[in-house]
């Protein structure tokens, strides 16, 4: 039977030397930490580094926390590769060996020790990602602006990653000592990974909403009292805490992947094997919803999710005042959510490599062909995506007026889910409305404004006669999700699937371009 790891770390306790590594750096600002500092100054723990009894690492043994996580973490990117790798400590005194043994073993060797143990490739490699995960939270627990610093941020990157064409993968499992917020923070992540693979795979919307109406409930505690009501058994007492929430958070605080997430992340694959070349052009995601009207996540989780996909930046569109069934903005939400985006961005940002998030809406287009915002807001905005939502059985005349009015409006930057049919889904079908298709889209070329490919399953709007029309036609495009979650986010490459087929080139794709290039067109 291959070895079990115990993989962790310790801070050093008051009154230990070491404990000034820790100490004389809360005084500096994080960007006076160079990356020689962190791996070589500051931040010192004693590591325990275990297989089947046998000491990788001698337990006790200090090493500065941010020089080991980058090595662990490279090695187990060259291990997960198929490749050997080592971990050198300071000053090059010892270097462990990791190399390929019979089948998925790996054989552990030291460079001055007699040592020689054997693990499991993805227990080991499990074991190295949560030790990187980890060490990221301790020190942004302890030294929170270390979330800036450029060399912390390495680590962080390491929590989610996208398996080529197919889902993101958590990679919360960890071996050795949580603390109680270390525990929490990867029972909430857990939680709305879940949420993720659901989203993603069309699970039914009240299924979802338990995991995340869970990971909100453990998030907004105090971590001493999730571990106390965790040691009393009454985590079920709290809202929105049932057994099956309740099993995911006790695996996760004991430092284990939930059983319920592995599942999820091996049955996760490719949502299709086409439209992989014109995703890999896209830079960002145009027309998505937050918590703050119709949908189901906050901003920055939006936005987290969304940069961890490859994206540059999105535009936030949540809906028009006038769709009060989707919660739609009224003009002094609206207003307060220019404020908060503006508060994000600077935070983002800086731990998301440049990440933005654009102000934008997705606008009712009325029944005359006006819209559902006044001027002074559309002004405002970075982007603007129109959509008729209502009276969609219009005769085909006066819904090609309507359509044609609204996109002639110089705020308006994208025509959204033009037929507005459903084809699938928990809303049942819905057919295409009427509307001279050629007169919309020569008014789209005309006017600038780009077709959007809708990627919603439910949408795939427009269908691809049309689509194939707006292509011969001229227009600019837009490919775009139309997420109402994080997990729908991925959906985008069934626009770029449709997108292909119908002959639409990445030059013509508005989300192919940088923001900068972007914010210049919506505005000319």
């Amino acid at each position: 039977m291959l070895g079990m790891i115990r993989l962790g770390f310790e801070l050093p306790g008051v009154g230990v030397s070491w404990r000034k590594t820790w100490d004389r750096a809360l005084g500096l600002e994080p960007m006076e930490l160079a990356e020689v500092d962190l791996c070589c100054k500051y931040f010192a723990v004693a590591m325990e580094f275990e297989v089947e009894g046998v000491d990788v690492v001698r337990k006790g043994r200090f090493v500065t926390l941010v020089d080991m996580a980058l090595g662990i973490q490279y090695a187990g990117q060259r291990i997960a590769a198929g490749e050997d790798a080592s971990i050198g400590f300071t000053e090059h005194e010892e270097f462990l060996h990791f190399r390929r043994g019979t089948g998925d073993q790996i054989v552990v060797t030291s460079s001055v020790r007699p040592l020689v143990a054997v693990v499991g490739e993805g227990e080991l490699v499990g074991a190295f990602r949560l030790f990187v995960r980890d060490a990221y939270l301790r020190l942004v627990a302890e030294h929170p602006g270390l979330a800036a610093n450029p060399t912390v941020a390495c680590l962080r990157s390491r929590a989610r990653v996208k398996k080529p064409g197919g889902a993101l993968v958590w990679r919360g499992r960890h071996y050795g000592g949580m603390s109680d917020s270390a525990g929490v923070a990867a029972a909430v992540e857990a939680l709305r990974q879940i949420g993720y693979y659901l989203e993603r795979d069309r699970q039914p919307t009240h299924r979802v909403k338990a995991y995340r109406r869970a990971a909100d409930t453990i998030e907004g505690l105090p971590a001493a009292e999730v571990r106390a009501r965790r040691r009393a058994g009454t985590l079920t007492e709290l809202p929105g805490i049932g057994p099956k929430t309740e099993a995911v958070i006790l695996e996760a605080m004991d430092g284990a992947t939930p059983s319920y997430l592995t599942k999820l992340e091996s049955a996760a694959g490719e949502l299709t094997t086409a439209g992989t070349g014109m995703r890999a052009e896209l830079k960002a995601d145009l027309h998505l919803h937050s918590d703050w009207s119709d949908g189901g996540s906050p901003i920055e989780e939006m936005a987290r999710t969304a940069a961890a996909l490859g994206h540059k930046y999105m535009a936030l569109t949540d809906h028009s005042p006038r769709l009060t069934v989707a919660n739609g903005l009224s003009r002094e939400r609206r207003l307060q959510q220019l404020e908060v985006v503006a508060e994000l961005n600077k935070k983002l940002g800086d731990e998301l490599d440049g990440f933005t998030i654009l102000n934008g809406i997705e606008v009712d287009i009325l029944d005359d062909g006006s819209l559902d915002c006044d001027l002074e807001i559309l002004a405002r905005l970075d982007l603007v995506v129109a959509s008729v939502h209502s009276k969609l059985r219009m005769a085909s005349e006066p819904m090609t007026e309507r359509m044609v009015r609204a996109i002639a409006n110089p705020h308006v930057d994208v025509l959204g889910h033009c037929t507005g049919r459903l084809i699938t889904g928990e809303r049942g079908t819905r057919p295409e409305s009427e509307f001279d298709a050629e007169i919309v889209f020569e008014a789209c070329k005309q006017f600038g404004t780009a077709v959007e490919i809708n990627s919603r399953p439910e949408r795939l709007d427009p269908p691809k006669r049309l689509l194939s029309m707006a292509v011969e036609t001229g227009c600019n495009f837009s490919i775009d999700t139309d997420a109402h979650a994080p997990g729908q986010l991925d959906w985008q490459v069934y626009g770029c699937e449709r997108a292909e087929e119908c002959g639409v080139t990445p030059d013509v794709v508005i989300n192919t371009w940088d923001s900068s290039k972007l914010l210049e067109w919506a505005a000319s």
